[in-house]
């Protein structure tokens, strides 16, 4: 079912709920599901957690051996931190994330100052929350705790490497098959359950998208002369034609910054070319002939990585045609550095999805009930990572061309792009005052009652016409299907 219009089009959801008398979903569904959700980072923790509170049971399972600590940093938005707060997290929140209330942004060749803005408190107000920035590590264990607390199942060493939507079902690496009445996809761009989803070979190859990042402890940086009279709550954004930098306050309390520099490469260059230096030593001569407060900045970094994304493209489709798969966060609207919506989006994807499962009463319901979570979440995600892309390539252009033209470095470009709203910092309200909660409830109070669409009529629910003589036959074949999409992201 396709609904042009209405909830997918408002930017002011606020004052469209404030028109309404809703009635609130109802906490605990009518039929109780079996759901597995791929994925044990901060967007698959989210999920199970709001799935977990429709009732249902919640089973995650993740690849990696256990809860790694790593100092890459996230944004928390307004629109993040609202939906962390509701959920109880405030004063976790509180304790593991850093303020950041101003940017700067300068010329990286002289040091200039392009231009200078700071949250003020009417901003703060309307919005509902400063900007915050935590170590991602800090901000899945408080999921993870979250989740946990709830009655979620965590399983870490747990490698799926096949999917039967027929059951539906999984394989896990270890042979063990785990049956459900959904799957949640939680594992990415890069994950294989996009694949499942498109059904197909469809996925284009990825633009690659290559950045260095490391950490500085405040203390030392600010005792640093060249950054003696740095606010420890400001970031700074060093710009040049094919680079950027940024120097931003993270971790508990503004107890760090990270440092992460994106540089465009030229025609003649590859990620995989050999490099015989330090990674410290390939920052300096990337950004050599740069001011000195940046190359202070690079010599001061610590626990230095050089991170290769995928700039994968959206899906078009979120779920699967049987109704017993969908993605969450970046499985479906990947988001390369510098993101700064990438953890808000998945959350509110949570919140919307759980929303829609607390409403189940029929298994039959379900390809409906994805498909209206679809319809409330795409249009919303396509703006936020829209504008998230016009910003990238305002301050360094597309880099994954080879097109050297400089991205917007001047002063007067710059305060066009804040004046316009391009920087969500400037003119956030449509993207920081998102109610996600909001949005499905209205669209269930305009369309709840129409379960139904022509998506999903010719579909058959009946039982596979394939037998398995044993389940070892079943794994070899569930583990062949599925290896399709596995190649395809090696």
């Amino acid at each position: 079912m396709t609904v042009k219009g209405s909830t997918r089009t408002m930017n002011g959801i606020s004052e469209a709920l404030a028109r309404f008398e809703l009635q609130a979903s109802p906490q605990t569904a009518s039929l109780l599901l079996h759901v597995l959700v791929i994925g044990g980072g901060t967007t698959g923790l989210a999920a199970a957690y709001a799935i977990r509170q429709a009732g249902h049971t919640v089973h995650v399972l993740e690849a990696r051996p256990g809860l790694e600590e790593d100092h890459n940093c996230a944004y928390i938005p307004p629109n993040l931190w609202h939906v962390l707060d509701k959920w109880g997290l405030h004063d976790k929140l509180m304790e593991r994330s850093s303020r950041v209330a101003s940017m700067t942004f300068k010329a990286a060749a002289t040091g200039d100052t392009l231009t200078h803005m700071r949250w003020h408190e009417g901003m703060i107000q309307d919005s509902g929350s400063p900007m915050h920035r935590i170590f991602r590590s800090d901000l899945r264990d408080i999921m993870y705790e979250t989740a946990i607390s709830a009655g979620v199942e965590v399983s870490f060493n747990s490698k799926v490497v096949g999917v039967d939507l027929d059951g539906p079902c999984v394989i896990l690496e270890n042979g063990d098959i785990l049956d459900a009445d959904l799957i949640v996809g939680a594992d990415g761009a890069n994950g294989a359950i996009r694949r499942v989803v498109l059904n197909s070979n469809a996925d284009p190859p990825p633009e690659p998208v290559s950045y260095y990042r490391g950490v500085l402890q405040k203390d030392i940086l600010l005792k640093d002369p060249l950054f003696a009279n740095h606010p420890e709550d400001e970031i700074i954004s060093w710009l040049h034609p094919g680079m950027f930098a940024s120097l931003v306050p993270g971790g508990p309390n503004n107890s760090y910054f990270s440092l992460e520099c994106l540089r465009r490469l030229g025609s003649s260059e590859s990620l995989l070319d050999f490099d015989p230096l330090s990674l410290r030593e390939q920052v300096l001569r990337e950004h050599e002939g740069c001011e000195p407060q940046l190359r202070r900045a690079i010599e001061l970094m610590e626990e230095i990585q050089k991170v290769v994304e995928a700039d994968r493209k959206s899906l078009t489709e979120w779920s699967h045609e049987t109704g017993r798969l969908v993605c969450v966060g970046s499985a479906c609207h990947p988001m390369t550095f510098p993101a700064a919506q990438d953890c808000a989006l998945a959350a509110e994807d949570a919140v919307v999805l759980g929303n829609f499962l607390s409403r189940v009463t029929a298994l039959e319901q379900l390809p409906y009930l994805l498909d209206a979570y679809e319809e409330v979440r795409q249009f919303r995600c396509e703006v936020v990572v829209g504008r998230e892309t016009i910003q990238r390539q305002l301050m360094v252009g597309n880099p994954g061309s080879t097109d050297m033209q400089p991205p917007a470095s001047t002063p007067d470009d710059l305060q066009e792009g804040f004046s316009q709203g391009t920087y969500d910092w400037q003119d956030g309200a449509p993207t920081f005052l998102h109610d996600a909660l909001g949005e499905a409830e209205l669209w269930w109070q305009h369309w709840g009652q129409l379960l139904g669409g022509p998506r999903h009529e010719a579909y058959s629910t009946e039982e596979s016409e394939f037998e398995f003589s044993d389940p070892g036959s079943r794994k070899q074949s569930l583990v062949v299907e599925y290896s399709i999409a596995v190649e395809h992201h090696q």
